[in-house]
Formats: C-alpha cells, structure tokens, sequence
C-alpha cells in the first residue's frame, strides 16, 4: 500500500516544503507504529500535539509536556525492555548531547523503530548559530563514521536526518568540525537522500 507525504507548506516557486511533523506521520502510518516519544518538547502545539500516534509521550526541562526533566534523567528512569517504535530528538542542539540522545533512544527502539532528528542537517552558515542547529550535526556525522549497524539518512527539507536498524557504508576520514566540510561533503556524509528518492525507498 502506498502512502503520500503531506506538504505543509508551499515554497515560493509552488513545490513542497515538508516539515518534520510530515516525516514522523508518514512513518508511524507506513509502518503502523504505536508508540512515540518526543525528547524536546518545549511548544506542543509546533510539533508533538500534530503527531498521530496512539501512545506517545513528551520530555523536556521546561513544564507542559508528560516528563519535566532533562533527556538524561528520563532514560535513567526508563526499565531496559521500555521501547518505542518512533523517537524524535530535538533537545539540546550540542554535539555532544545530541550523541547521548541517540545512543540512548536506540537503546529504546523496536527492531523496525525509526529516530527522527532534528537540526542535525543544516542548510546554510548561519544555522550554526546557538539558537538554531548549533553542533547536532556532529553527532550524526560521528555516527556515519562508526555504526555499521544503522541505516542513516538526511533530508533536504527542515534540515532533519532519521536512523534505523540496518547497515551502512561508513563515511570514511576524519570530521573536520565546520562548516566547509559539511557542506562540501554532505552528499556522503550526511547520507542525503531527494524526497522522490526517500518515497521510492519507504512506501
């Protein structure tokens, strides 16, 4: 059964642009996914009050959400057996702390789960900056480097990237943390993937 991703938006010249809330329902419908959790909440209604899952959850330092806590202290709270089929981070935007975040939901997923990233793909300079992707990129170009075990992909829109179960070819050569590099080498870097290419590949 095929399944069409919504658009949420309209760019000026008339094409699609798709947003992160898209991506996650289009993977908790092609899969059938039951359960989600969302680390970094902060404006329900931006994002995780659009997601259409049965089960789901929210976790973030500041109040409204289902867990008022760090990431962190959350997952130190969580039973090993407690999985979910679809996690998205979009807390703490450092390096560092979003390698954490990952490390930890992939310790949480399903087999056939899916980890949605946000900021983790920037498309211009300027989203470097604290307020906005910041170093979350470095995570996931760490991880194109050492995971053989996942499947790893960015998107050309909302500068997102997701992670699965599987195998990949790994980056190869060391990271050099700026922007330069990740722009000159995005392509096999970061794993992007065109929107038709991602349709045909889950559908």
């Amino acid at each position: 059964m095929s399944h069409k991703l919504n658009a949420s938006l309209q760019m000026e010249d008339g094409q699609p642009n798709y947003l992160r809330t898209d991506f996650i329902n289009y993977f908790i419908k092609i899969f059938d996914y039951k359960s989600y959790l969302e680390i970094g909440v902060k404006h329900p209604n931006k994002n995780f009050n659009k997601i259409n899952c049965e089960d789901k959850i929210g976790v973030d330092i500041l109040p409204g959400t289902t867990y008022k806590m760090t990431s962190d202290e959350f997952f130190e709270t969580q039973a090993k057996d407690t999985k979910w089929d679809i996690i998205f981070i979009d807390g703490d935007h450092s390096g560092s702390q979003v390698k954490k975040d990952i490390l930890n939901s992939l310790n949480h997923l399903n087999e056939n789960g899916t980890i949605f990233c946000h900021d983790v793909s920037p498309e211009e300079e300027w989203m470097l900056g604290k307020q906005w992707c910041f170093t979350a990129w470095e995570a996931f170009a760490e991880l194109r480097c050492e995971r053989e075990d996942l499947e790893m992909y960015t998107l050309p829109f909302d500068h997102s990237g997701f992670i699965r179960f599987g195998h990949q070819e790994l980056f190869k050569g060391p990271i050099e943390k700026n922007w330069n590099f990740l722009n000159e080498n995005r392509q096999t870097l970061m794993n992007l993937l065109t929107i038709e290419e991602f349709t045909e590949k889950y559908k």
